[in-house]
């Protein structure tokens, strides 16, 4: 493939640790498994084998269930291992690191089980001259033979089963595991005769020549004569079977050639996809750093496939706690019973879908937009936002386009929208009462708009106090506040005006004590003007701010006048 590699050997659990380090690209050898299939990413097989169980020659077991309760010496992080703790067997397991260790155990007699791969267990009776061992012929876990490498190493993956490809193609492959494998592979009766067949063919023919000679000594003459013309017969067939099997050899070798030309064709194009893929991904992870939003793949079931982040320590933390999971094991069922409804629309639809939810994280409610797009028949991209701070602010600007912000209660814009809501048949009778804060202006301008302030803000609490869950509360400006009260009658309003009367008298801000003036009018008419009964309710107040003025500034000035000698 025109790389350079470093080949390095060590203790199988310590090549696992180390390719899952990233201190190694990949192992050449590695037993497939679904389990193992989360950790690692595994070529196209290369070959199948299995484990077997090793004892001395005086053991003999013919199934797996003999090893009940017995003590068995394994390589540690090997697949038999693993495949040997599954089984409900009751099975001690004796880890060692290599597989020499682990047959040399049982040739010493300190065990009497080894249970390690077939074919790296017969190499190492061989070079250890353990001529006491053998294998018990028990097939364990037959797996497909990988190389691996890390799981996200796409790039070394595609390159390692080009690889894998080419030399399947060129028939090299059949070399390279004959000379390596199959010397350890057990002989059947077929591949012996085959192995043999030259020598078994010579003895055969010895034997067919002695019976020839002492059957037909007699006729020594006209047999050979006629065995010669026979052989002459069979020398052309042969010739001419020969001639046809050049053409046929010819015939595969041009095939050969232009299969091996089709296989670099494609490894040229897998090469340039593989440059265009690593382009796009770099483009789209450009555009994911970009943006402060998270990108999540999900199925059409609600399944996380994938999630990118612009932060990568991010992204790492967000792949640990969503990827693999369905949305039932993230979000609240309502919210994750809404995204899979939006999912299966975009899918169904090809049409963008944007809503929004909440979430309580770290104790704090948070908000999020999500907009979902087709990616395929059976996959969405989801863009997922944070807008809590926007969200807040945009709540924050709509309370303070209607709230009066020193007492909290409704502001003027608010009033006049109210008004023309309430302004309907259906709310007769309508009650407007109007009230004023007696003596502000002095107060602002004897003791400061702090206190003016204070005395505000009490009024408004007096007045929610007094309305309860009745009515609409609005401060109109200034000292002046405006009470909307529907299906309001005199009787109910002269109630109303005593609570707040008796409410207000009761309370002070330092030594000043709190006056309202009142004054209201009762729409009780389709056709009367709200606003000529919203003047009637300001008239009303005036009179009594007019009437009760002077007792008020009276009091307000001796309130001063107490201040200030407590001040001396």
């Amino acid at each position: 493939m025109g790389y350079d590699i470093e080949f390095r050997l060590d203790e199988w659990d310590k090549t696992r640790a180390a390719l899952e380090a990233g201190e190694i690209d990949a192992i050449a050898g590695m037993f497939y498994s679904p389990q193992r299939q989360e950790t690692y990413a595994f070529t196209a097989r290369h070959s199948v084998t299995n484990g077997d169980i090793f004892t001395r020659n005086d053991i003999a077991i013919d199934q797996i269930e003999a090893l009940r309760d017995q003590t068995v010496v394994v390589q540690r992080g090997d697949i038999v291992a693993e495949y040997l703790a599954q089984l409900d067997l009751n099975i001690t397991l004796v880890e060692v690191a290599t597989v020499d260790e682990a047959l040399k155990l049982v040739a010493d007699g300190r065990y009497d089980y080894a249970g390690v791969l077939k074919l790296p267990g017969l190499y190492s009776i061989k070079q250890q001259g353990l001529k006491d061992l053998r294998a018990q012929n028990l097939v364990l876990t037959a797996n497909d033979y990988c190389m691996a490498v890390a799981k996200d190493n796409e790039t070394m993956l595609i390159t390692l089963n080009s690889g894998l490809q080419i030399i399947n193609a060129t028939g090299e492959y059949d070399q390279i595991y004959e000379r390596w494998l199959g010397v350890y592979e057990e002989k059947t009766l077929f591949s012996l005769i085959e192995e043999y067949r030259w020598p078994i063919a010579i003895v055969l023919l010895v034997i067919m020549m002695l019976v020839a000679i002492s059957l037909l000594l007699n006729r020594m003459v006209a047999i050979r004569t006629k065995s010669l013309n026979e052989m002459n017969t069979r020398l052309q067939a042969n010739q001419d079977q020969l001639e046809e099997a050049n053409i046929q050899l010819e015939a595969k070798m041009n095939e050969l050639i232009t299969m091996e030309a089709s296989a670099r064709e494609q490894y040229n194009l897998l090469r340039a996809s593989q440059a265009q893929l690593q382009h796009s991904e770099e483009k789209n992870r450009s555009i994911v750093q970009a943006l402060p939003d998270i990108v999540f793949t999900f199925n059409e079931d609600g399944r996380y496939l994938d999630c990118q982040a612009s932060d990568e320590t991010y992204q790492a933390d967000l792949k640990s706690r969503y990827l693999g999971k369905y949305l039932s094991e993230v979000f609240p069922a309502d919210v994750a019973a809404e995204v899979l409804s939006k999912i299966r629309t975009a899918i169904a639809t090809k049409q963008l879908q944007t809503f929004e939810y909440e979430r309580l994280i770290n104790g704090q409610r948070q908000m999020f937009e999500m907009r979902l797009v087709r990616n395929n028949r059976h996959e969405v991209i989801g863009i997922t936002r944070n807008i809590t701070a926007a969200k807040l602010s945009r709540e924050r600007i709509e309370y303070l386009s209607y709230h009066d912000q020193l007492t909290g209660l409704y502001n003027r814009h608010f009033f006049e929208d109210e008004l023309l809501r309430l302004d309907q048949p259906s709310n007769l009778p309508l009650c407007l009462m109007m009230a004023d804060v007696n003596g502000l202006k002095l107060i602002n301008d004897t003791f400061g708009h702090l206190i003016g302030d204070q005395l505000l803000s009490r009024v408004a609490v007096v007045l929610q106090e007094a309305c309860g869950q009745q009515g609409t509360i609005a401060r109109m400006g200034g000292d002046e506040f405006v009470i909307m009260v529907p299906h309001f009658n005199v009787t109910q309003t002269l109630l109303l005006v005593e609570r707040i009367q008796n409410l207000s008298g009761r309370e002070k801000v330092g030594s000043i004590d709190l006056s309202i003036s009142l004054g209201w009018g009762i729409k009780t008419a389709a056709h009367e003007d709200v606003q000529e009964v919203l003047k009637r309710a300001e008239t009303k107040m005036y009179k009594q701010k007019l009437f009760e003025g002077p007792s008020i500034r009276g009091h307000t000035i001796q309130a001063i006048i107490t201040t200030l000698n407590e001040k001396k």
